[in-house]
């Protein structure tokens, strides 16, 4: 997600105020032959600038965002600012969406995250170790077996949780939702999902929505909207307020189950 902002962050600043605008006026001027400088050196013929590099991509860029108009007019909107951002947001939603479907080890991250922005429970830091679990665990890059046999080139049936008699692949889902050594932190943790949010387990019709509930986006709050009533307002912060109290509750569920596992397992059988 960090590379994709930075690109995201690189092309916006290509593009904002009036750039197509200065662009294209310095593109028309393209072969035209300088002044001579203070040391007698004009620039060499048919070699491009920094000038002349910073307009082709700005104008290849317009066009791949479908904003070429504004290329061929040479001027811009008030709205000009937002429409880009908007853009090339799109255009990064995309590639990064992409991207996490075709690599294996993003597979409960493609789940779970349908949209490239900062995820709410990044903002909690009162739980010293809770987010790094938590995220591990969101994006592959954990302890389980699922991961751990891709180094010792185990193929993913091998996988097997060491835990339990089950006989399941050790994966994200069999951790948070079925592994029964650790049933007694899985109960307490939907107690306090029921108790945050009103919403038992049982309410939950298939894996795919308690996985969601638990570590993805099935409880965060709304997204702010610039005419929001005061009741609206209240409800959004509610809603703010319970996401944070259940994504508590799931990071020590999380740090705990991980460390009950630890302790289980010898250090040769946590691969």
């Amino acid at each position: 997600m960090g590379e994709a902002e930075s690109e995201k962050g690189r092309d916006e600043a290509q593009t904002l105020g009036e750039a197509c605008a200065y662009a294209r006026g310095s593109h028309r001027q393209k072969g035209v032959q300088r002044e001579p400088g203070k040391n007698g050196a004009g620039r060499e013929e048919g070699k491009l600038d920094k000038t002349d590099t910073w307009c082709l991509y700005t104008r290849e860029l317009l066009k791949e965002l479908g904003l070429e108009e504004a290329w061929n007019a040479g001027r811009v909107t008030d709205e000009w600012n937002e429409i880009v951002r908007s853009k090339i947001h799109e255009r990064e939603q995309i590639s990064w969406r992409t991207r996490c479907l075709i690599r294996p080890k993003l597979r409960t991250y493609a789940l779970l995250k349908k949209e490239l922005k900062m995820e709410p429970y990044l903002d909690d830091l009162t739980i010293r170790g809770g987010i790094p679990e938590l995220a591990k665990l969101r994006g592959g890059a954990n302890r389980l077996r699922i991961e751990q046999g891709r180094y010792v080139k185990e193929r993913i049936e091998e996988r097997l949780c060491l835990l339990c008699q089950e006989r399941k692949v050790e994966d994200e889902h069999h951790f948070l939702l079925d592994c029964p050594f650790y049933d007694h932190e899985r109960k307490k943790l939907w107690s306090q999902v029921e108790r945050i949010t009103g919403t038992r387990e049982c309410d939950l019709a298939s894996k795919e929505q308690r996985l969601n509930a638990l570590a993805g986006d099935y409880f965060q709050a709304s997204e702010p909207s610039p005419n929001e009533s005061r009741e609206q307002q209240e409800q959004r912060k509610e809603e703010e307020a319970n996401y944070r109290a259940l994504a508590k509750a799931v990071m020590v569920y999380v740090t705990t189950a991980m460390r009950k596992r630890r302790e289980k397992l010898k250090p040769s059988e946590t691969l």
